[in-house]
């Protein structure tokens, strides 16, 4: 007999493809199964969110000398997932360097058993971190603390995501068709990630990047969103948790912490934004008509391409004010006794330029 089911796709070294892959039936195994042999397929599970979980899966096999002589069988099983960490990073800008950050993570154990964390791993395509080794058994209800130093890197990552914009600027206009429209390619990731690792990323990375696309714009068919959006946002941070679970037998694994963000949040659809304000304010009838007299479902994805997460801003200005002698100063004003004050402000923002102004009260205020 020969043997079909549904396999990963793979990546190597420290690339990644790109590209959001819905689920699809392909070849783990073809072989022929002599009489009275047996062989066996281990399949890696990752699940979501803890839970039951049932698993379905439908073996297809055929004849050894006729391969159009298909059967099927049905594969079931069903288990329950416990909660076993929980994962919480938050990040701030370090004072060494304008391109350095520091990443306060904390690990929860929240299972019955004691885990032993044995390293953190950041992986980004925009910031450079070194893997951390660490050997800490966390007790039920107790939590780890460590801060993470990453480091942003000069890419050649398209940040305005020029591809994406322009696709949903086709979407907004009313055209559904973007199947023709460039897909993402291949990416490259900060530092050397084993493959064990960057399987288990790339499993664990399409869940979540689909199931928050799914809820971010839910007008939008998967298949557009699986076709137009890449599997990495350019500026996300992803941390990667191994732990080993003692006993007979070990037990190992990884968890992960996905879309941390670094950089403060800037639009990228403020082009498509100015585009329809222009065109309703000069446009003619037809196309005032267009952006105005929308469906429902219409107005819902405009409202979730203009005003959602991709039009999101935070301010990326950083100001720190720092005297020569230290945080108290003792200093006779009406003696004429000066302080030297030294104002450091920093543009946080990895894309767009900022202008400021410094104004500081006078003597009377």
């Amino acid at each position: 007999m020969t043997f079909l089911t549904a396999a990963l796709h793979g990546n190597t070294g420290g690339t990644l493809r790109n590209q959001l892959v819905l689920n699809r039936i392909s070849t783990l195994r073809s072989s022929i199964i002599q009489p009275g042999e047996e062989f066996s397929l281990p399949v890696l599970v990752s699940c979501p969110r803890p839970g039951p979980l049932d698993l379905l899966g439908l073996a297809v096999y055929a004849h050894a000398e006729d391969e159009n002589d298909l059967a099927t069988t049905t594969l079931s099983h069903s288990l329950s997932v416990l909660p076993l960490l929980d994962l919480h990073a938050e990040v701030r800008a370090a004072r060494c360097a304008a391109k350095d950050y520091i990443v306060g993570v904390e690990v929860a154990n929240t299972s019955s058993i004691g885990i032993n964390v044995d390293s953190v791993t950041p992986i980004s395509a925009a910031y450079a971190g070194m893997p951390t080794a660490i050997s800490a058994e966390i007790f039920p209800n107790q939590v780890w603390r460590s801060q993470i130093p990453v480091q942003a890197e000069q890419t050649k990552i398209d940040l305005s995501q020029a591809d994406l914009v322009g696709s949903l600027a086709k979407l907004v206009q009313g055209q559904a068709d973007v199947s023709t429209d460039p897909q993402p390619g291949v990416i490259s990731l900060q530092g050397d990630l084993s493959a064990t690792l960057l399987t288990a990323y790339d499993t664990s990375r399409q869940q979540h990047r689909l199931a928050y696309l799914q809820g971010s714009f839910p007008t939008i068919p998967i298949s557009t969103l699986s076709h137009i959006f890449p599997l990495l946002d350019p500026l996300d941070l992803d941390l990667a948790v191994s732990w080993t679970i003692r006993g007979s037998p070990e037990r190992r694994g990884i968890s992960f912490l996905h879309s941390v963000r670094v950089s403060p949040e800037f639009s990228v659809v403020e082009p498509v934004r100015r585009e329809v304000d222009e065109a309703i304010a000069k446009g003619g009838k037809t196309t005032r008509t267009m952006y105005e007299e929308t469906g429902r479902l219409r107005q819902v994805l405009m409202d979730t391409v203009l005003d959602g997460v991709l039009s999101q801003e935070v301010d990326p200005v950083a100001v720190r004010v720092r005297v020569e002698s230290g945080r108290r100063v003792h200093a006779d004003v009406k003696m004429g006794q000066s302080v030297s004050v030294t104002f450091s402000i920093r543009n946080r923002s990895p894309l767009l330029p900022v202008r400021w102004m410094l104004d500081l009260p006078g003597p009377d205020a």
